[in-house]
């Protein structure tokens, strides 16, 4: 019943919708239009990646739900063609042995991705969208959070104190965890008037104990399982400290700022310098967002950890691993 108020409801209101925003839309909301796009499939120097399988899904939501799926392989210059008739969107999965998994998602009932339609096709049509297939190479071979931390979630010791974190076991220092290197140092703050309409908590992170360690921040690739970048660029500027916040008052907006889902911080930890205070030695790593943090525990995203001096390889992650097994036991 409610799934069919909901469809009326939505009849009701597309007519509406797509006056509002263009009137040439409106049979594309109700009835649907042709879309065309044209995929290339690159690896990460930028080369056709050639027999990718790529499985298609057309979606539409109106007068009822359609998905419409096939498979398709690009040819020798990594190409294939998505078309069909929609009013929702089109998703694609694209995989090959000895790559990582690459997705791409296009709304086509989104005013400002797609906004007119001429003879029954969603413009631009046939335009050529480029997807990188980026090559597995050292997956498996770092630290990453153990199986009992499966949820990278950690309890929080306590409040307005110090609180050293390894990044190699990914644990609290002892005595509240089984860490031994501060590789970096987190503070957390509490206030909570009401649990859900007026709190504020606050999480410092430094690394000011270690000459030369700190961060950057880079923004994940939003198309491949595989994330972030295959090594730390050493010549980037590495902040040393930072503070993510979450806010919520009565009659305001919550707010906050932390590491998103859509980013991720490279560190440097475990850093040596010579007699100058030039850097010698250090450790690399990933902190994959979303990290976040309340009034009991800690958790983030994915990591890794590299044990290795100075290298700068940061190719893994638990839930990256977790993912390429997932994705090889549906080919199978």
């Amino acid at each position: 019943m409610k799934q069919r108020i909901g469809l009326i409801l939505l009849a009701l209101s597309l007519p509406l919708i797509a006056e509002a925003i263009d009137a040439s839309l409106n049979d594309a909301y109700l009835k649907g239009a042709n879309a065309k796009i044209i995929y290339k499939v690159v690896d990460d120097e930028g080369s056709p990646v050639d027999g990718a399988t790529a499985h298609i899904w057309f979606r539409t939501t109106y007068p009822k739900l359609i998905i419409d799926d096939w498979i398709v392989n690009a040819d020798s210059n990594g190409m294939f063609i998505a078309a069909h008739r929609t009013n929702d969107r089109v998703s694609c999965g694209i995989d090959k042995e000895g790559y990582y998994h690459s997705s791409d998602r296009i709304t086509f009932s989104n005013p400002k991705v797609y906004e007119k339609v001429i003879d029954g096709k969603w413009q631009p049509y046939g335009t050529t969208r480029i997807v990188p297939l980026r090559k597995r190479k050292n997956l498996g071979k770092l630290r990453v959070p153990p199986d009992d931390k499966r949820m990278c979630r950690w309890k929080i010791p306590f409040f307005d104190k110090w609180i050293g974190f390894d990044l190699e076991v990914f644990d609290w220092v002892y005595p509240v965890g089984i860490g031994k290197h501060d590789d970096v140092l987190i503070r957390f703050k509490s206030e909570v008037k009401n649990q859900y309409f007026d709190f504020r908590f606050d999480m410092d992170v430094c690394f000011t104990n270690n000459p030369h360690a700190g961060f950057y921040e880079r923004k994940k690739n939003k198309f491949s399982t595989f994330e972030w970048e295959y090594n730390a660029d050493t010549n980037n500027v590495f902040k040393d400290s930072a503070t993510f916040w979450c806010e919520k008052r009565p009659g305001k907006r919550g707010v906050i700022k932390c590491l998103s889902e859509d980013s991720y911080l490279v560190f440097r930890t475990r850093t040596n310098v010579d007699e100058s205070g030039r850097l010698k030695k250090a450790h690399y790593g990933v902190i994959s967002g979303a990290w976040l943090f309340g009034s009991e525990t800690m958790r983030i995203g994915d990591a890794c950890f590299n044990s290795k001096v100075n290298d700068t390889m940061i190719e893994d992650g638990y839930y990256l691993r977790k993912s390429v097994r997932e994705n090889k036991d549906k080919e199978r």
